[in-house]
Formats: C-alpha cells, sequence, structure tokens
C-alpha cells in the first residue's frame, strides 16, 4: 500500500538516534508505514514539527589530508 524507505534498510546496521533497529523498520511492513504516513501528514497539515524531529547531530569527519587543526579539511 506504502512505499516506505525504511523497507529498504539493511540488516545489522546501528540504529538512529530514535534507537528502532532496521530489522524492527522492515518487520513494521504496511501497518508501520500506514502510522508514520498519518504522523508526516499532520505535521505537513498543521505545519508543527515535535522537538526531536528537528534536534540533530552534526559530526565531522576528517579526511586525511593536511592538519586537523584547520577545521575546512573536514
Amino acid at each position: 500500500m506504502y512505499s516506505c524507505s525504511c523497507m529498504r534498510k539493511k540488516y545489522n546496521k546501528a540504529s538512529g538516534a530514535d534507537g528502532i533497529p532496521a530489522e524492527d523498520l522492515r518487520c513494521g511492513g504496511d501497518a508501520l508505514a500506514a502510522v508514520l504516513h498519518a504522523v508526516f501528514e499532520l505535521c505537513w497539515r498543521t505545519h508543527c514539527l515535535p522537538q526531536n524531529f528537528k534536534d540533530v547531530n552534526i559530526i565531522t569527519l576528517y579526511k586525511n589530508k593536511g592538519s586537523r587543526q584547520y577545521c575546512n579539511i573536514y
């Protein structure tokens, strides 16, 4: 019924900030996709996002080029 990118997630991958493993997302099937669709549709209609949707973790990755002291190398 719903096409969900969570169905394409690979097994044995680390969970995201929400702590939900990829296996659980895949096993949810159409029922989980329908619930997620309803939540995102509500956010779209009300123009309101929960705070945890807005929270992010930004991690800089060193490219092994030059000195680690310069942030523009990351």
